[in-house]
């Protein structure tokens, strides 16, 4: 199977007439952003409950105390 063939979605541009890539850039430096390049962190609206948990906290590789976010 081609690449091509595993697009599920594609984005077109309305003032072009052809769908056009995404791509998802740093809003201070607009360098591309690769998933293997960032990781997701709870912000300061993510319940504590569920920060208290292990398995959440594992997830989210945090090591200190719940209530310390650094976003």
């Amino acid at each position: 199977m081609s690449h091509a063939e595993l697009v599920t979605v594609k984005f077109w541009w309305e003032s072009l007439p052809d769908d056009r890539a995404a791509e998802v850039v740093c809003s201070h430096c607009h360098a591309p952003l690769r998933v293997e390049d960032v990781a997701p962190r709870p912000g300061p609206g993510y319940p504590d409950g569920l920060l208290s948990r292990p398995d959440v906290r594992d997830r989210f590789g945090l090591d200190a105390p719940p209530d310390d976010r650094t976003a």
